[in-house]
């Protein structure tokens, strides 16, 4: 899903600044992992499906080095708990991660 959402914004034919020096290969993957896991979090799937095992390449990308910052987005942002329980992402993550 999010590699989609890449690969249309580099093909549109502009210049964005992971077109540069090759970034898409060696930064926007690894963030895309992360974003696919922050819609994991807020999307409420985590939540509605406890047992589920998750493998997101890359290691998830830089998402548990951001973690706080997507804490502080979900207690700061009313639209960001629409659809997660009333536990803050990270623990959500954690408990999802030592699950396994």
């Amino acid at each position: 899903m999010a590699a989609g959402w890449a690969s249309s914004r580099i093909s549109s034919g502009r210049a964005t600044p992971l077109t540069r020096y090759g970034l898409f290969n060696s930064l926007g993957v690894i963030v895309e992992d992360a974003i696919v896991v922050a819609i994991l979090i807020f999307g409420g799937i985590l939540d509605a499906c406890p047992d589920l095992k998750v493998c997101i390449a890359h290691g998830g990308g830089p998402a548990c080095f951001a973690m706080g910052r997507i804490d502080r987005g979900w207690q700061a942002r009313p639209a960001a708990r629409v659809s997660t329980s009333n536990n803050r992402p990270a623990r959500t993550s954690a408990a999802s991660t030592t699950a396994a």
